[in-house]
């Protein structure tokens, strides 16, 4: 994944509210190696169970397919912002 790369998406993961999270990853504007991970959810902001659910399951599944589209082994570091 290059810089001016399109964004790909990750994946689509259903809330226990019935919404849904959308992520996508996207290559940063210069070349440091940075990417731009966006989660687009249904509804905002999320309840209490979507959140625990997120955080349980849905944060570590992304964190795997961000490794797998960038041929990466090993931990995730998160920056929120």
């Amino acid at each position: 994944m290059n810089a001016g790369s399109p964004r790909v998406k990750l994946g689509t993961w259903e809330l226990p509210s019935g919404g849904e999270l959308d992520a996508y990853l996207a290559p940063g504007p210069d070349s440091n190696g940075l990417h731009h991970l966006t989660c687009e959810w249904s509804s905002f902001p999320p309840n209490r169970a979507d959140k625990r659910y997120y955080i349980r399951y849905v944060a570590p599944a992304i964190g795997e397919r961000a490794n797998r589209q960038l041929g990466k082994a090993g931990r995730v570091l998160w920056i929120v912002t």
